[in-house]
């Protein structure tokens, strides 16, 4: 997946979906590096408000069960925004052996969404 930073900070969302674009890959990376030849597949799309859903398509033999922490990080400055992480929501933990599942993850009742769509540097 390509993503064009110059589009991501043009539009207020954009951020967002970066953000999740970002977290996602090294989550990705940290959770999948030792599946040795196992195939995954993911999808992030922002939903709007602080919604984000990721399609996980895997082609294994493993159930995933995917953490239930979720940090929100500033991408341009690598800093953590500031929130209560106790509110995040998040379902579709769980995803079986050979199956697309969609995890999903709310943040918009722990975190301000408006203030960081708009303080865009």
């Amino acid at each position: 997946m390509i993503v064009n930073a110059r589009l991501c900070h043009s539009i207020s969302s954009g951020t967002m979906c970066l953000l999740c674009f970002v977290i996602l890959c090294a989550f990705a990376y940290a959770k999948f590096s030792d599946l040795n030849g196992d195939v995954a597949g993911f999808a992030p799309a922002y939903q709007g408000d602080g919604s984000f859903e990721i399609v996980i398509i895997k082609e294994f033999d493993k159930e995933l069960k995917l953490q239930d922490k979720v940090k929100v990080m500033q991408w341009s400055t690598s800093e953590e925004v500031e929130g209560d992480t106790g509110k995040i929501r998040m379902s579709g933990l769980t995803i079986a052996p050979h199956f697309q599942g969609v995890f999903s993850i709310d943040i918009s009742e722990g975190y301000d969404v408006r203030a960081m769509e708009e303080n865009l540097p």
